[in-house]
């Protein structure tokens, strides 16, 4: 069994976490509190590991969130806060007036000490600011390390479907043990009060097939159901105590497509587009849920997906879905229609199609370097001892009249009144190698002096002095 150190280690992660105040008593004018569970709504396990998210919410007495200062005293029957305790205070920090602790229940908790099946007990968790004191009740689960099931989560994928008998949503439900492991074979009972499921009827048995303990159902809600929420309950047939609740918002079928086009006129040059916007409403005028399915087509140019057709869903809560249309280039100037078609509603939307700027010109031929015109010519170092070894690095820069470098391959002659280039003479004759215009050769000198060193390209003469000594 893990020690009381391993167990607590979440526990104290979270407890550093959490502003502790110290000081005067707060003198917060307040109206009201709510208490709500946003997390372990179906309870928790009993495994030190497990928690319940507690959110108060405090109010001024013009029931506008605030309290800021205010001090909200938790207590809970059973397991304990993010201070080890059962029992927290915790501020208002924040204009919204929200305040947000965390419940964990240890191993043993509510049990007979046997630990031979699941319990079930609960928690009362009282939130109390002033004179104003609410309570939550949360579940908690106890049992002993193995791999019954212990817990249901459940999510649903989309959480808002319309009253079409089409449009599903995935329910997702993961069955752990008393360690949050995945939980493979358990069998789970599925319920709504409305709509149905894949076998046609208001529940359906499914079993955990992945190591991840989870399963899917998919829910579809028929035309002329009564909008407003649907209520799926899911509980384990081997321990109906085990169970989870969610719910899934019922929206009416799309009733309205708005279309828009960002910009109204493209050029036909293959890459300039136009973002094309559907905007879905049901009979409310309210966005259709996330997932709803848009189909584009336009009389003229393409979509991203080099069709005249494409199929995009909303997304979000803004019933809005997405195309993007180009023109190829030869499209003659023509104006494209655009429709958005949703469940047999359509919109539409014109872009006008342009013939393209002319491109520019291309840039005229740059003017081929001309003849030498001046040479620049630098001895480094302009002094050297006469040992026939020691070099000096003599560059000579060629330009032509418009200051430029000449051509790679303009040759030149080098000459000196005293010592020797690399070919063992007072002479050599090189050219350039690239498009800088420059050529380099080296000196050494045996005696003493000084030498003139003549650089000669095109007629142009340059000079430079080394000294020898």
């Amino acid at each position: 069994m893990k020690s009381k150190y391993t167990r607590f280690a979440i526990l104290f992660a979270l407890l550093a976490s959490v502003p502790f105040y110290f000081g005067c008593e707060s003198d917060v004018s307040v109206g009201s509190l709510a208490l709500t569970v946003t997390k372990g709504e179906d309870g928790i396990v009993a495994n030190d590991k497990d928690f319940a998210t507690i959110e108060a919410t405090v109010t001024g007495f013009d029931d506008v969130p605030g309290g800021l200062g205010a001090e909200v005293d938790f207590e809970t029957t059973l397991g304990y806060f993010a201070n080890g305790r059962p029992a927290i205070t915790l501020p208002v920090t924040g204009s919204d007036g929200i305040v947000i602790t965390y419940l964990w229940a240890p191993k043993g908790t509510g049990t007979t000490g046997q630990l031979e099946e699941i319990t079930i007990d609960t928690a009362v968790v009282s939130g109390t600011v002033e004179d104003a004191t609410r309570f939550v009740k949360i579940k908690i689960i106890g049992c002993e390390e193995g791999n019954d099931p212990a817990k249901i989560v459940l999510t649903a994928t989309p959480d808002t479907i319309p009253a079409d008998g089409e449009t599903s949503s995935k329910i997702t439900a993961t069955v752990t043990d008393c360690e949050g492991e995945g939980v493979l074979g358990t069998d789970l009972e599925f319920r709504t009060d409305k709509g149905f499921f894949s076998n046609g009827e208001m529940s359906i048995i499914k079993t955990t097939r992945a190591e991840t303990g989870t399963v899917d159902a998919f829910l579809i809600v028929s035309k002329g159901t009564k909008l407003g929420p649907a209520r799926i309950e899911v509980r384990s047939m081997e321990d109906p105590r085990i169970i989870a609740l969610i719910t899934i918002k019922i929206g009416a079928k799309p009733a309205g497509v708005t279309l828009t086009a960002s910009p109204t006129t493209i050029p036909a040059d293959g890459k300039t587009t136009s973002t094309i916007t559907a905007t879905v409403t049901d009979f409310q005028g309210t966005p259709v849920p996330p997932g709803t399915v848009v189909e584009f087509k336009t009389t003229a140019g393409f979509f991203s997906n080099d069709s005249n057709r494409i199929t995009a869903t909303t997304t979000g809560t803004t019933g809005i879905a997405v195309a993007h249309l180009y023109a190829p280039i030869g499209t003659p100037p023509q104006f494209a229609q655009i429709t958005g078609k949703s469940k047999g509603v359509s919109g539409t939307v014109t872009v006008t199609i342009e013939s393209p700027e002319p491109s520019p010109p291309p840039p005229p031929p740059p003017t081929p370097p001309g003849p030498t015109a001046k040479i620049v010519l630098v001895a480094n170092p302009t002094t050297i001892p006469p040992d026939a070894t020691t070099i000096s690095t003599i560059t000579a820069t060629l330009t032509d009249a418009n200051q430029d470098p000449v051509a790679i391959g303009t040759r030149m002659t080098f000459s000196t009144t005293l010592g020797f280039f690399p070919n063992g003479s007072r002479s050599i004759t090189v050219s350039t190698t690239d498009t800088s215009g420059t050529a380099t050769v080296f000196l050494r000198a045996a005696k003493k002096g000084t030498a003139t060193i003549k650089c000669t390209s095109n007629g142009v003469i340059a000079l430079t002095i080394i000294t020898v000594k």
